[in-house]
Formats: C-alpha cells, structure tokens, sequence
C-alpha cells in the first residue's frame, strides 16, 4: 500500500497535473495557464475563470470560445457527418436534378458540329445555292433560302439540309394584260413549270452519278482518310418526291454522306428558323433539351414526317 501511494504521487499526481494544464489552455487560452495560483493548475479548475480569457477582443459573454476541443474520431456522429456537410473529408454530393442539367449539357456540347463539320455543310450550301440560281435564271427570278437545323445551328452530325426555292413573282402592273403574260411566261419556262424534276437533273449533271469504282478511288486519292474535294464528290442518291403534302427533291453526296432536301414555293421555312432564333434567346435550356430529344428520336429512327415521325420544327414547339 505504502509503495502504491509513492507511485501515485510521483507519477499519476504529475501527469495529470499536466493534462488539466494542457486542457485549460486548449480551452481559455494561454492567459489561463497557471494564474490560478497555489500549484499552477488552471483557474479553470481552481476557482473562476480570468475576466477576459477566451471572450473574443470584445469580451463578450455570449461569444463562443476561440478553441473549441477536437471532436474524437472514434464518435459514430463525427464519422457520419449531417446534411450536406459530409464527413471523413468525403465531398458533398450532388443532387440528382444538378447531375442531369450537367450530363444534358455535356452532351450538348459533345454533338454539336465541329468546326470541320460545319465548313463542309457551309461549303454544300454554297454550292447548291449556285446550282439552283443556274437552273433557275439567277437572282432576278428566285431565291435560295436554307432553313431547318441548318440555319437554327441545331443539327445533330447526320442532319440534313434543308433548301426552300421561291420563285419572284411579277408585279402586276395592271391585271387586265398583265395576267395573261406572267402565265404565258411560266408555260414558256420549262424549268419553271416542272422545277422538281429541272433540278434533279441538274444535280444529277453537276454532281454526276458514282461509277462502280469511284469510292474506291476517293478513299486511294484522300489516303484512306474518308475526307474529299469537290471534285470527288458525286451522287449516291437522288429521288423525286411528288406525290406528298411538300414536294421536294432528296439527295446524297458521297463521301460525306450528307442528305439535301429542296422543296419550292413553300412558305414559312426560314421564318420558322427566325422564330426558333428568339425562343432560344429567351429560353437558353432549349438548345440542350433539343439535342439530347433530337438525338433519341433519330436513334429510333421516329424523326422522320412523312413515315409519321415527329420532325425537328414540331419537338421545338
């Protein structure tokens, strides 16, 4: 017993002497350290604590004090965490809605046309602009609009282009002889009073029609690469479509592979491009909902109108 008692003032007394000093000033600061007097243990232990010690520099009662004890790591609270704080250092998870605004916007992004992309759809559009004002008779008598996806920049990488013909009509300057001219002027046009097949030949004689061999000679002259001149491209596709509610003239152009419509007379088109410009400027998430549904449509292949789809102008309304 004797024995046990000297181990106890001698070692068990000090260490803990030194541990209630440790705490006091983790906890009212160094200022609390040994000013309690009588052995040098903290006031906060012996009597009451410093006037001024760990009240913030105003000393204000209601403050918190400025070294609050380190919580223990073996605490199931602590290891849990509450709300979105976390805890263990793990950072705070996102909500479900703000992951899929992210991925939708991602994938926006990702299927929009490149740069490259869009050269060569601009490229197209030049030359079967051109192509049309010959056939035609120039600016004088039509014009060349594109529309669609095309001209709203909201084209997914297979998208067509979309090309509305509209033909000047004449003034009439007065209708009692005036009719009568414009009338006899179209019958006298042939390219004017059958536009849909004058212009399928006229594409079938400018682009030309692909031998048995000629990819394969593109794809030996390009190294293999897939990417062609304009002299290098030629039809895989033509058809005359007459007997719908839109006439139009669909076709092909190997290698890019990119599909033409051209439709005549048809109003509303590039008007309905203008309209799809605003309601994007005034609703920003149009864009991005427009790919991603554009995109599941045509990777079910129910995009298409005339088979009973739902096309680009209708998802956007």
């Amino acid at each position: 017993g004797m024995a046990a008692g000297v181990v106890s003032k001698l070692l068990v007394f000090p260490m803990d002497t030194v541990k209630k000093r440790l705490q006091a000033e983790a906890f009212w600061g160094p200022v609390a350290a040994g000013s309690g007097g009588g052995g040098g243990i903290s006031s906060r232990y012996d009597s009451k604590p410093p006037s001024n010690a760990g009240l913030g520099k105003a000393g204000a009662p209601w403050m918190m004090p400025r070294c609050a004890p380190a919580p223990v790591r073996g605490d199931p609270h602590h290891q849990r965490g509450r709300g979105y704080g976390g805890g263990g250092g793990r950072p705070p998870p996102t909500p479900p809605l703000v992951r899929l605004h992210n991925e939708i916007v991602g994938f926006a992004r990702l299927m929009e046309p490149t740069a490259a992309e869009l050269a060569v759809r601009d490229a197209m559009v030049r030359r079967v602009t051109e192509l049309a004002l010959r056939t035609f008779g120039g600016k004088e008598h039509c014009e060349v609009l594109p529309f669609g996806s095309q001209a709203t920049g909201l084209c997914l990488p297979g998208s067509d282009i979309d090309f509305v013909i509209r033909f000047f009509k004449k003034e009439d300057g007065g209708k009692e002889g005036g009719g009568d001219e414009q009338e006899e002027d179209g019958d006298c046009d042939p390219a004017r009073s059958n536009p849909l097949h004058a212009f399928a030949d006229a594409v079938r004689e400018d682009f030309g029609v692909p031998g048995e061999f000629d990819a394969e000679d593109v794809l030996e002259i390009d190294g293999g690469n897939g990417s062609a001149t304009t002299d290098d491209e030629r039809l895989s596709y033509l058809e005359v479509i007459e007997h719908t509610r839109v006439p139009l003239v669909k076709f092909t152009v190997f290698p890019q592979n990119i599909d033409v419509d051209v439709c005549f007379d048809q109003p509303n088109g590039p008007e309905s491009a203008d309209l799809m410009h605003r309601f994007m400027e005034s609703m920003p998430p149009l864009r991005p909902l427009t790919f991603a549904l554009k995109y599941f449509l045509s990777s079910r292949d129910i995009n298409k109108p005339f088979t009973g789809g739902i096309g680009s102008y209708l998802l956007q309304l």
